[in-house]
């Protein structure tokens, strides 16, 4: 799985880019670095692309996209569309066992985004399901954030912890073992039930100018049982961290 769940944390950092009123503009480049919980997998650096737009009704914020169905300056709801966060390639990993798995692809969601903010911070949640015919599954998650400004407002970070919720189709596709793997690989066979994993995150922004700003967000996830349980994971906790730099036209 490269960078597990970073794409997602990174779609719900970028809202911050584009705080402003009026329709803008953003793109940059940014750095992921994240390990695998899988067998064999090293450590994944990635240099990735960020662009992001937020209009009156209709925002990109890097791996997702929206359409608000209802917005006033404490909340919001949206429909859109946004990237799975998993994906395992047998190939990069360095057991014998893992790669004569099948890959399991990145797939894409379709579903609704809320959030609520307050003096006493933010809520976040996403209700969302597989429209790429990948799995079929279920994608949820709640967070809540609180947005601490420092040096005039110049820096803002933002402590977090939420919850995800994945499927039973969801967990299956990307942590179970069919019975035909079973036969290829050794592993014992594995059909996952729903789980739920837990999180805590810091995001940061920086606001060098009108126009640049350096944004980051380092997240510490904790496996939920079923996940825990598979017979191709071997680590039961992992993190990630993203930087970049971003220009706001």
């Amino acid at each position: 799985m490269k960078a597990p769940l970073t794409l997602l944390a990174l779609s719900l950092a970028l809202p911050g880019l584009a705080a402003a009123q009026e329709s803008r503009w953003s793109a940059g480049i940014g750095v992921i670095d994240s390990p695998s919980p899988y067998i064999g997998m090293d450590r994944q650096t990635n240099v990735i692309p960020v662009l992001g737009y937020e209009g009156e009704n209709f925002y990109l914020r890097g791996p997702a996209a929206g359409y608000y169905l209802a917005r006033d300056q404490k909340w919001s709801v949206s429909i859109g569309l946004q990237l799975a966060p998993s994906r395992l390639d047998t190939d990069e990993s360095d057991d014998a066992r893992i790669k004569r798995l099948d890959d399991r692809d990145f797939s894409a969601l379709g579903g609704l985004r809320a959030r609520y903010g307050a003096d006493w911070g933010a809520l976040e949640a996403i209700v969302a399901t597989d429209v790429s015919g990948k799995h079929h599954g279920q994608y949820a998650e709640v967070a809540y954030k609180y947005p601490i400004s420092l040096l005039g407002k110049t820096l803002r970070l933002t402590p977090g912890l939420g919850i995800n919720h994945y499927s039973a189709d969801y967990a299956d596709y990307y942590f179970g073992v069919s019975a035909a793997e079973s036969v290829r690989s050794g592993f014992a066979q594995y059909q996952p039930g729903s789980t739920q994993n837990s999180f805590v995150e810091l995001g940061a922004l920086w606001q060098i100018n009108a126009n640049w700003q350096l944004v980051g967000n380092l997240r510490q996830i904790w496996l939920g049982s079923e996940l825990k349980d598979s017979p191709i994971v071997e680590d039961d906790t992992t993190s990630s961290a993203y930087a970049g730099v971003v220009y706001r036209f």
